[in-house]
This record gives C-alpha cells, sequence and structure tokens, in this order.
C-alpha cells in the first residue's frame, strides 16, 4: 500500500478484484489509505467512490469481496468492512468494535456496536462469515459469539498489524481458530504505512489451528486458499467443544 497515493491503491483494489479467481476475495484493514488521519475527510470521499466501483467490478466478474474502508457517516468516521456479494449488493456492513486505546482511535473513528455475520453464495453451498477487525482480534468473547450465536462457518480478519507485536498476530489467529472449531482468514497490511511499519504475514488457519497458506513479512501477495468446511462440520462431531461453551459466563450483554 502506498499510504499517500490514495487513488493508486484504488486502482490496484480494482484489478484485484477483476482478474483473482476465488469466491471470496479479501483486503487489508482500511485497504485505499491506512490511518492518515490528516487526510482523513478526502480519504472518505475516495472511498464513497471506490465502494461504488468496487460493488460494480464485483457484479460485473461474479465475485464477493470484503473491502474494509474508512468511511464518513454524518459527523464521524468509521473503520468498515463491507461484504460485498457476487451481485454487487453490499451484503454486511460491519463497524470495528474496539478501537485501540494507547493510539487514541477514538479521537478520530467511531466505534461499532454490533457483531456482524454475513451469507456467501458459493456454487454449491451457503457459507457464514463473522467479521472482526484488527484489534479485535484480542477480543475472544466477540469471536465465540459469532461462532455460538451467529453460526459461523468461517472467520474474516482484516488488519493493520504491526512488526513489533507480529509474534501476536500468530498466537492469536491460531487461537481464535483453534478455540472455535472455525477457519480464519488473516488479511494483514504489509510495508510502511504512516509511521508504522506492518508486519505482513497474511494467513489461513482451518479449524483444527493448522496453517494452510502464509504470506511474506515484506512484500504484497495474494494468498488462494481452499478452506475445507466438511472437515470443519466433522471436526465439531468429533470433538464438540462448541457445545460444551458455557456462553453466559463470557459475554456482555450488548453483543
Amino acid at each position: 500500500m502506498d499510504s499517500e497515493n490514495f487513488n493508486a491503491n484504488c486502482e490496484k483494489i480494482l484489478k484485484i478484484i477483476a482478474s483473482a479467481n476465488a469466491d471470496l476475495i479479501v483486503f487489508p484493514e482500511a485497504a485505499s489509505s491506512g490511518f492518515n488521519y490528516p487526510r482523513i475527510v478526502e480519504i472518505a470521499g475516495i472511498n464513497d467512490i471506490l465502494l461504488s466501483r468496487a460493488c460494480l467490478m464485483a457484479k460485473s466478474v461474479g465475485k464477493s469481496v470484503v473491502l474494509p474502508l474508512i468511511i464518513r457517516e454524518g459527523k464521524d468516521f468509521v473503520n468498515r468492512s463491507h461484504f460485498i456479494g457476487a451481485t454487487g449488493e453490499i451484503i454486511a456492513i460491519y463497524d470495528k468494535i474496539h478501537l485501540i486505546g494507547v493510539l487514541h482511535e477514538d479521537r478520530f473513528l467511531k466505534a461499532g456496536v454490533k457483531t456482524v455475520a454475513g451469507q456467501l453464495q458459493t456454487e454449491d453451498q451457503i457459507v457464514r462469515l463473522g467479521l472482526a477487525t484488527c484489534y479485535d482480534l484480542r477480543f475472544p468473547e466477540l469471536f465465540r459469539h459469532l461462532a455460538i450465536n451467529e453460526g459461523v462457518d468461517i472467520f474474516v480478519l482484516p488488519s493493520m498489524w504491526p512488526v513489533e507485536r507480529a509474534e501476536h498476530l500468530s498466537i492469536l489467529s491460531q487461537a481464535r481458530a483453534v478455540e472455535n472449531q472455525t477457519p480464519l482468514i488473516l488479511c494483514n497490511g504489509t510495508g510502511i504505512c504512516g509511521n508504522i511499519n506492518l508486519c505482513g504475514t497474511s494467513a489461513v488457519y482451518d479449524s483444527r489451528g493448522r496453517l494452510l497458506a502464509r504470506a511474506s513479512v515484506d512484500s504484497e501477495e495474494q494468498l488462494d486458499v481452499e478452506i475445507d468446511l466438511n472437515d470443519t462440520r466433522q471436526w465439531r462431531i468429533d470433538f464438540p467443544v462448541l457445545s460444551d461453551a458455557t456462553v453466559n459466563l463470557l459475554l456482555p450483554e450488548n453483543i
């Protein structure tokens, strides 16, 4: 990502949607811009146009997309993931719930208040996706709620995770998959974004926590990964962890 040339980032996003061969295409958090807060008004304006173009592109090629963007909503700005269906319609939107206090994200962004799941239609099945964003990964109750109460089949986690906490990203991503018996798609940014050195290492884990694919640290890559949901279903039957969970001990009332 070029943290200054937003238009170039937008064109790259559209090109990937047009050319990728997958049922679902996932982009990193704040995919067109990163967190360039001094230019947030400009970013939001560009993203309105990008979102419309992305929907049209998704429809024209018949692909579903998770596209996270900084969006303006009234007087506020939100860190929003858009789940765009293969028809070009926005199936679901998720506003990042957990903002990073030490980075004062709440000075610039409004936190989301609702968990979100949406249905992906493939050629032979309907797949429920649970959406989360970056720092949400540190809050396991969100993922447990998605797994048990929303019945999701796959977690989708766009992020902009820094190098200095790269080990946490790997550990926590695998843990969320293992403890919820749910595959996890992690799409992380790479390179320099503002003053943040991102750690890359986008990855996909299956429902047993096995690593199916991982990208490099310092270069942009596309991972083409097939997730076997029949294996997920069988693992949940063979070792039914989720049915043993005492959910009320873990979840706040407002989730």
